[in-house]
């Protein structure tokens, strides 16, 4: 089992963070501190820009107060936050403000504009690369050896991807990109935006299987003795690299094991025959009739796979998918890994969702998030 030592965890398909379009450069967060003159108890809300200059954030913010008086105030500031290596970051900084007091109730209240200086420290929280990240480096410590990782981005994400493992200083990952096309019409013309420029789009995490190659990625993992690669979403926190997998992923003896879940009413691709041969079908490529709830398992997007089986070419189907971009319909072609199955001797593992070794948890809004809390607690628990 020395074998099961040498994995790669490839967290396709990029960062995924908590942030709706408008809020794309910058982040809400939650403040609460104490207040001199008058001596309130403060809670309230900010937004942080992007960096605004070297460790500069402009932040403006709401607060409310409680003590001598209640008090709204509304903030315009600026942060200068210090470098360190810990995850709080002290930062200083000041701005205008205006506040509303009301010392008494009983009309007694009036409302100031004035300055600030303030000080904290900010709590930089884990993202999802860093939790996937914790739950490798935990592996690491409890078996003693080396897991490469690396990471494919798209064109969209790269930059911020690449300056994000710097600044949290996650360590010395291997990035790669996958690679870019454009989308067009209903017609079959390039589709252009309102100023008459294409559209690009990155097509799919099919793209794994050459750019891993053309990066020099492959190699790199080749040179580290790597020979089992495990694939994930990043979003999915439960697809962690783990042993016992690893281990069935061996004995099943083929180069590619792809994992599968319960269905609990979940869209997408399964395991079917197509002309004899059981192979994973994507969603689009279902006959109109056939009823995909026959199939009580689906593709959880996780797999394992035998670095030579990386190191050749596949034909792959590229899918027709529909999108609505600046309101206007959309056509992407798009390819999925996954469907090396349909060459590759296949293993298929079902594993469970949820629980300590659950390993289908996938967080892709804030809603996903609340709802996942206590399975999330459950699972981060055991790999702590």
């Amino acid at each position: 089992m020395n074998r099961a030592l040498s994995l790669l965890a490839v967290f396709a398909f990029g960062l995924a963070l908590f942030a709706s379009p408008a809020l794309a450069k910058g982040t809400v967060g939650f403040r609460t501190g104490l207040a001199l003159d008058p001596d309130d108890f403060v809670v309230g809300i900010h937004f942080r820009t992007d960096l605004f200059g070297e460790n500069f954030y402009f932040v403006p913010s709401l607060e409310v107060g409680f003590g001598d008086v209640t008090m709204i105030a509304g903030n315009a500031d600026l942060h200068y936050v210090f470098n360190t290596n810990s995850k709080l970051k002290p930062y200083v900084g000041g701005g205008i403000t205006l506040n509303w007091f009301d010392g008494e109730g009983n009309n007694d209240s009036e409302t100031d504009f004035g300055g600030s200086i303030l000080g904290g420290i900010k709590l930089t929280p884990k993202m999802f690369l860093e939790a996937k990240l914790g739950q490798t480096a935990a592996l690491e410590r409890s078996l003693g050896c080396s897991v490469p990782v690396a990471l494919m981005t798209s064109f969209a994400t790269d930059h911020d991807v690449r300056e994000h493992i710097v600044a949290r200083g996650l360590g010395e990952l291997l990035v790669f990109n996958q690679f870019v096309s454009l989308r067009l019409d209903c017609a079959g013309e390039l589709f252009r935006d309102e100023e008459g420029r294409a559209s690009p789009y990155a097509p799919g995490h099919g793209d794994l299987l050459r750019a891993i190659r053309d990066s020099g990625v492959l190699g790199a993992l080749r040179e580290r003795g790597v020979e089992v690669v495990t694939v994930s979403n990043v979003d999915n926190l439960g697809a962690r690299v783990d042993p016992t997998v690893v281990g069935m992923h061996l004995l099943g003896g083929c180069p590619l094991t792809c994992e599968v879940a319960l269905k609990e009413g979940d869209p997408g691709g399964a395991p079917v025959r197509v002309d004899g041969r059981l192979q994973l079908v994507e969603g689009p490529r279902f006959p109109p009739s056939f009823d995909q709830s026959s199939v009580p398992v689906f593709n959880t997007n996780t797999a394992l796979v035998s670095l030579d089986a990386l190191d050749r070419e596949y034909e792959l189907t590229w899918l027709h998918v529909g999108k609505e971009v600046d309101g206007r319909a959309a056509v992407q072609l798009e390819r999925v890994y996954h469907e090396i199955s349909r060459h590759l001797p296949t293993t298929y593992l079902e594993v469970p969702r949820r629980g300590p070794r659950g390993r289908f948890l996938p967080i892709k809004t804030p809603r996903d998030l609340e709802a996942a809390q206590e399975d999330l607690r459950e699972l981060l628990a055991s790999v702590s």
